[in-house]
């Protein structure tokens, strides 16, 4: 396995939520998201990486070959909620949230890494006018 740099990684997710019809990268910081304003929040989403640390292995570990790590991505997706059309909407956020969880984990993703998927939840913006869903997932790579 080559070395994926959490940059890298990042951004190959990025990628591949992006390529889901109807989704633009939010401007915000992953830690931020959620605090666009209601014009640009729909169909907006982030891509946040947790704390990447030395993986358990099962054999000796290599330091040349990079560290084999493990590192959180979360990604959060907003879909717009309305008042008349509310179950609908949440299956809309839901399909959304489905298609770019299978394009996380698409084959291509896996070059130089193993993501896992680990759940999926929904929740609404204190003012009911958005779906927040989080996908989080666990990747193991070696960095350099």
């Amino acid at each position: 396995m080559a070395v994926l740099t959490r940059t890298a990684l990042r951004q190959r997710i990025q990628a591949a939520v992006d390529a889901v019809t109807g989704l633009t990268v939010s401007a915000f910081a992953p830690e931020l998201f959620g605090s666009d304003t209601a014009r640009e929040m729909a169909g907006r989403f982030s891509v946040g990486l947790g704390v990447s640390e030395p993986a358990p292995q099962d054999r000796q570990v290599r330091t040349a070959e990079g560290v084999y790590c493990q590192t959180p991505v979360t990604v959060r997706i907003a879909h717009k909620l309305r008042a008349d059309a509310q179950v609908a909407d949440l299956d809309a956020a839901s399909t959304v949230a489905d298609a770019a969880m299978v394009g996380v984990m698409a084959p291509g993703n896996l070059a130089n890494c193993q993501i896992y998927f680990v759940r999926a939840s929904q929740e609404l913006t204190p003012q009911a006018e958005f779906v927040l869903s989080t996908l989080d997932f666990l990747v193991y790579h070696r960095i350099p």
